[in-house]
């Protein structure tokens, strides 16, 4: 009889682990929706590797009046800030683009002001998981306090969702950008 019941209640702890191994699987496997802190501290419910709309136009306006506004002067702060940005598998290269970008800006004595177009910020999602953003704006480019260049320029910045970091709390990160001037302005103000 004892050996009955011992059998009975082995019978039993073994069919109670197994529903929870396959409870816990597919816990693990159902796509939950996440909770999403965005970059103006307003927060969303979404799926997994999704990104609300208002977040990512919002950090593709950051990001470029970042790294498209400087003087001398704040050249190197802003370069800091960017890097927060960018993703860790780009660093390195985007490192090197920006201490060039530096050297240029410090020998040369160039500004830079970027008036981005609000109204113009798009954004995508790719098949691959990434977004796109596309935004216009103004970019005027001074050398020695001498207006250079006034141009509208369109921009396209790529992000991928990685883990949010204490530095990058959006878990957006650059991975990709490109410009073209859509017209050149005349150089007076």
């Amino acid at each position: 009889m004892n050996r009955r019941k011992l059998l009975i209640v082995t019978i039993v702890a073994l069919a109670g682990s197994l529903l929870l191994a396959a409870g816990g699987l597919v816990a693990v496997t159902i796509n939950r929706p996440i909770y999403y802190v965005g970059t103006r501290g307003d927060s969303a419910v979404v799926p997994p590797g999704r990104v609300p709309q208002e977040s990512l136009k919002d950090l593709a306006l950051i990001y470029l009046a970042t790294f498209e506004t400087y003087t001398p002067a704040t050249i190197a702060e802003n370069d800091k800030a960017l890097k927060v940005f960018v993703s860790p598998r780009h660093f390195e290269s985007f490192g090197k683009i920006l201490d060039g970008r530096r050297d240029v800006v410090l020998h040369g004595g160039v500004t830079s002001v970027l008036v981005p177009d609000h109204a113009s910020v798009k954004s995508t999602r790719l098949q691959d998981g990434r977004y796109e953003v596309r935004m216009r704006g103004v970019r005027k480019t001074y050398l020695a306090d001498q207006l250079d260049r006034h141009a509208q320029v369109e921009y396209l910045l790529y992000f991928e969702v990685a883990a949010p970091t204490l530095t990058n709390p959006s878990g957006l990160y650059v991975v990709g950008q490109r410009f073209r001037e859509i017209r050149q302005e005349d150089r007076r103000e």
